[in-house]
């Protein structure tokens, strides 16, 4: 199946945790989605468009769900060539079984994996359940630049070094973002108030079929026209 680097780059969500191995793996899916999760967070990637695959210089062959290390990916997307001159055409592999092939344009290159032979963790429940019980009352759009950009200065300021560190956020009644930390040092606090965007630059997403189809939102669907 073909995946592309942004299908990879979930593996910077990894945990690495020899108690729970499955922490430092990254799911592909049968469908070509890729997983990956921290014990904390999650996080899913959907496949590659049919009308992209058609122009990327590599055949596609059938591979079924699979489960990598961490350091299979990394290893991947090193070996990825940052692609200017083709429009990121050759930032994408073939994964078959336990081996990625990459291109140059030129020359294909192979990566074998170290496959995780364990089920991987039940993530469609875990998605699906979080979007059950989500407050559709606040919906905030904001610009993602300026948002890591602001949590990465409060990070700075009050991570100090220690893994866990804690940030309070809240919300106005216009949506805008209030963030409150504390440095574990000083003690000193930091405030940051972030705007959202509003009106037509704030209308909110509308999900595709896959994303759809791993939230349950389908079936909700069915449920209603079915009452």
């Amino acid at each position: 199946m073909i995946l592309s680097k942004k299908n990879l780059l979930v593996v910077e969500c990894i945990s690495v945790d020899k108690q729970v191995p499955v922490l430092n793996n990254i799911h592909v899916a049968a469908d070509g989605s890729t997983i990956a999760s921290n014990g904390r967070a999650i996080i899913a990637v959907s496949p590659v468009p049919e009308n992209i695959k058609t122009s990327i210089p590599i055949n596609e062959t059938i591979s079924g769900a699979v489960t990598f290390s961490s350091e299979t990916v990394k290893k991947v997307l090193r070996n990825l060539p940052k692609d200017v001159q083709f429009n990121g055409l050759l930032e994408f592999v073939d994964l078959k079984n336990d081996t990625f092939t990459l291109t140059d344009g030129k020359r294909k290159h192979e990566v074998v994996g170290k496959v995780y032979d364990r089920n991987y963790i039940n993530y469609k429940k875990v998605i699906s359940n979080a979007f059950s019980k989500n407050n559709s009352e606040i919906r905030v759009v904001l610009n993602l630049k300026r948002l890591l950009a602001l949590l990465g200065t409060v990070e700075k300021i009050c991570g100090d070094g220690v893994a866990e560190t804690p940030v309070f956020i809240e919300f106005t009644k216009e949506n805008d973002v209030l963030i409150v930390g504390e440095s574990n040092k000083t003690g000193q606090q930091v405030i940051a108030v972030m705007s959202s965007y509003k009106e037509i630059e704030g209308k909110w997403i509308v999900l595709n079929d896959w994303a759809k189809k791993i939230t349950n939102k389908f079936r909700k669907i069915f449920k209603k026209k079915r009452l």
